[in-house]
């Protein structure tokens, strides 16, 4: 799903990681087109092919995905000492699918917002303890092998009483100033869940309830 936006603003971008003021500046476009502020809806899609166990798969996409997947590793001591010690690796890495433009002009005058929701194997998410979600979205600039942050973030979460909902983890950070107008392609998001969990293991909603919406500039034919 596409949104585009009617007007050129200035915007403080409200993050996890601080706040910053940035200006939409249309790249130059070619003769007879212009870009325009859009903004895509990303899934972060689960899908498991087939039927019975498999190898779960890990995309953006338009596509809001067909499964929510979980780790016996995910909320517990064991996966929370990895990561306090630096050698946790990733929940799960997400790629673009055949849905998602090949490459993207990136915006800086808007954050990246989104939300990840994780839930237990019987409905709700039960932990023990506090519990964080982190999310780091790198891509690399076109035309060249040079990999770009686009930014990150952590959300934490103390105990409370489980839902049958899951929990959720909204986001946003802000896309550095200097990537405003650049190309960008070859996205990758890393997902991270780490904490300490008493009777049920996090699963990860891979089924529309995992997102984040990307400020970029589509080209349009002029006006």
């Amino acid at each position: 799903m596409r949104r585009l936006l009617l007007c050129v603003s200035v915007i403080v971008a409200a993050s996890t990681l601080g706040a910053g003021t940035a200006v939409a500046v249309p790249p130059e476009a070619p003769e007879g087109f212009e870009y325009v502020p859009a903004e895509e809806h990303v899934n972060m899609a689960i899908v498991c092919p087939g039927t019975g166990t498999c190898s779960a798969t890990y995309t953006l996409s338009q596509f809001p995905g067909t499964e929510s997947v979980g780790s016996t590793f995910t909320f517990t001591p064991l996966e929370y000492l990895f990561h306090a010690t630096g050698s946790g690796a990733p929940f799960g890495t997400y790629t673009p699918d055949e849905t998602l433009e090949p490459e993207y002009v990136v915006r800086a005058d808007e954050p990246i917002t989104g939300q990840v929701t994780m839930g237990g194997f019987i409905g709700g998410a039960e932990f023990g303890a506090d519990s964080t979600v982190e999310v780091v979205l790198t891509g690399t600039r076109a035309g060249s092998f040079q990999s770009v942050a686009l930014g990150s973030a952590s959300v934490n979460k103390p105990v409370v009483t489980p839902t049958a909902e899951g929990r959720v983890y909204p986001f946003s950070f802000s896309v550095p100033a200097d990537l405003d107008g650049v190309k960008v392609n070859n996205l990758s998001l890393d997902l991270y869940v780490r904490g300490i969990q008493v009777l049920q293991n996090g699963f990860v909603d891979g089924e529309g309830g995992s997102y984040f919406d990307l400020p970029y500039y589509r080209l349009v034919p002029a006006a």
